[in-house]
């Protein structure tokens, strides 16, 4: 059986595809569908798992505070360094373990996220990504002024001023007033879908241009690229990178069953100017495969490589997506 693959001159010479007789694997991030690797998540669940995931929230949310606190704008912050493989009990030492408890028990004890947690877990239908993000934004201020107060009780940081705390009186009449009966409200409507779901694309919106004003003001220093990640995108960035707890990553190399269409070759075979390759495939039990030298595990000297079979599967194009509970 023979199946082929297109490859530009660049990627075969350029890159020594060929001369080392190697299969470029790409990430969902790079490959030419944007919707590639797009999961319909889902939150529904009850009040202990979703006072779990604002404590996991918490606990990443920590973790990159301490980073603009201890490096300011020295190292650059990604997503990469939101550690949502953590525990939320599973700290150096028993000190930090302590310190985050302190923050923990405060955010939970104050009146306006138990109010909100409640009014989610009671949530009959599912909660997507953009309302997701409208609760994670709401009580995102609160978040951090638990984490910067228990930096001055712990004299990790100098005491601030009132100007540049973040106001539990402005947060009670913005989030309590106008988030958690609003959930409420949502809980006894009887309407589409699409009703609420429009309404929280355009809260998010709201954000997004408020978010965008901020900076351009530069109201509390927040135009510094870790600053800005901290205080205005983490909620965002969050819901992203937790998609890694429920699939690992994942790589992918495509291959054809015919090399003959012209508008393929134009497409992937670099406008006509790319190789086909063509690879003899094996056959077993009529699922193909080829046997590449990969990594197949590691030893007490490092990772150890030896050839193994890896699968062809076709690709099925279905309408819509495969709807997945995070919980």
């Amino acid at each position: 059986m023979e199946l082929y693959r297109f490859r530009t001159i660049d990627k075969l010479l350029g890159l020594n595809e060929l001369d080392n007789q190697e299969i470029f694997f790409a990430s969902p991030k790079i490959l030419n569908d944007p919707m590639e690797g797009f999961k319909d998540i889902f939150w529904s669940g009850d009040f202990i798992v979703w006072k779990n995931l604002f404590k996991h929230y918490l606990t990443c949310l920590e973790r990159l505070c301490s980073i603009v606190v201890v490096s300011g704008e020295n190292h650059p912050i990604s997503e990469e360094l939101i550690p949502v493989n953590q525990g939320c009990n599973k700290f150096p030492t028993e000190m930090y373990k302590k310190f985050f408890e302190s923050i923990s028990d405060n955010f939970f004890s104050n009146e306006i996220s138990i109010k909100l947690i409640k009014a989610i877990s009671s949530r009959e239908r599912k909660v997507r990504r953009e309302e997701l993000l409208l609760y994670l934004t709401s009580i995102h201020r609160i978040a951090l002024e638990e984490i910067f107060s228990q930096y001055e009780n712990y004299s990790f940081i100098e005491k601030r001023n009132n100007t540049h705390k973040f106001k539990e009186e402005d947060l009670r009449k913005r989030t309590e007033k106008n988030l958690g009966d609003f959930v409420n409200m949502l809980n006894n409507l009887d309407v589409s879908e699409s009703i609420p779901n429009a309404l929280f694309k355009a809260y998010i919106q709201i954000q997004e241009d408020y978010s965008l004003a901020t900076s351009y003001r530069d109201r509390h220093g927040i135009s510094s690229p870790n600053k800005k990640m901290v205080f205005i995108d983490f909620p965002k960035t969050y819901i992203t990178k937790i998609e890694e707890l429920l699939y690992p990553d994942w790589y992918v190399a495509c291959f054809m069953k015919d090399c003959k269409n012209s508008s393929v070759w134009g497409h992937y075979g670099d406008n006509h100017r790319g190789v086909c390759l063509i690879y003899n495939i094996e056959l077993s039990d009529e699922n193909p495969h080829i046997k590449l030298y990969k990594r197949v595990g590691y030893g007490s000297s490092g990772p150890i490589y030896n050839f193994s079979s890896c699968h062809f599967y076709p690709v099925s194009y279905i309408d819509g997506y495969t709807q997945i509970d995070f919980f």
